[in-house]
């Protein structure tokens, strides 16, 4: 989730000569990627200002931000420890979204364990604790439920299943084989009858 903090109605404090003379050179793939790091960095810290709702925090950095930027850039062209500094997180860099994509589910627990208070985070999506757990409850009796009814249709199948196997038995029932005198046997319905 990619925050534009620079997009401030607020104008930022005229540059200094050296960040523009470092804009305006042409950057290369390496000064490019340092860059993005270090813009990133910035990004990330105005992403955890807004979860905290320090708003005014976030657009002091989105403001701010831009011309201390260059002028890291401009340093790193000068001083192999920043360069190498930038390279490191840049590397590091992918895992950025990754640490956006924990950082709620993070919060989450923290309130919920009373760490800080949910209504504190709320534009990261945490909620209060109460609220998940009468859904999870929910969320468990629906399933309990639905359990149920599968249970009872599978009874009330089994049941007729029962009744058409005994009816198709009683069906094919084999016929006794003629009486010697000639006349037709009694069917019997399963009970003996005495001679």
């Amino acid at each position: 989730m990619a925050v534009d903090l620079n997009a401030s109605a607020v104008s930022a404090p005229p540059r200094s000569a050296r960040a523009s003379q470092a804009q305006v050179k042409r950057a290369s793939g390496k000064q490019q990627e340092r860059r993005e790091t270090a813009e990133g960095i910035f990004q990330l810290a105005g992403f955890g200002c807004i979860i905290f709702r320090q708003y005014a925090d976030a657009g002091a950095i989105g403001m701010h931000s831009p011309p201390i930027v260059d002028e890291v850039i401009a340093l790193s062209e000068k001083n192999t420890s920043v360069a190498n500094a930038l390279d490191y997180l840049a590397e590091a860099g992918p895992y950025a979204g990754l640490v956006i994509a924990v950082m709620p589910l993070v919060l989450q627990l923290a309130a919920n364990h009373g760490v800080i208070k949910a209504e504190m985070t709320s534009a990261a999506g945490v909620v209060p604790p109460a609220a998940l757990e009468s859904q999870v409850k929910a969320d468990m009796a629906r399933q309990a439920a639905n359990a149920l009814q599968a249970q009872r249709a599978a009874e009330q199948e089994l049941a007729t299943l029962a009744a058409m196997a005994r009816e198709d038995a009683s069906q094919d029932e084999p016929e006794s084989p003629p009486e010697p005198n000639g006349q037709a046997p009694v069917r019997s319905r399963g009970r003996k009858t005495s001679a």
